[in-house]
């Protein structure tokens, strides 16, 4: 079974993030594409989708994603799950 990422907090945070008319985009193969909603867009990660986004929010902790990408390409991180560090990472 795939997880169900409707009601989960990463959801809620992407239509809050929306509701200011921010663009978002979701890196999460372990969600199905139909459980994301229209308006995010899911993207790989790769080095050019990171250092082109305004910020990064880290809300989900899988061991597949390369957080060495994100901390050296990212502009900016909030980081929700204590992951990261740098000078370009705040913790929540």
């Amino acid at each position: 079974m795939r997880p169900d990422a409707r009601e989960s907090l990463a959801t809620r945070v992407a239509h809050l993030l929306r509701a200011l008319d921010a663009q978002v985009s979701a890196i999460d193969n372990d969600v199905p594409a139909e459980h994301l909603a229209q308006e995010i867009g899911r993207v790989s990660l790769t080095t050019d989708a990171v250092s082109g986004a305004d910020a990064v929010v880290l809300l989900t902790d899988h061991d597949d994603v390369d957080h060495q990408l994100v901390e050296r390409e990212a502009r900016w991180i909030l980081d929700c799950r204590n992951r990261l560090s740098g000078t370009n990472v705040e913790l929540l």
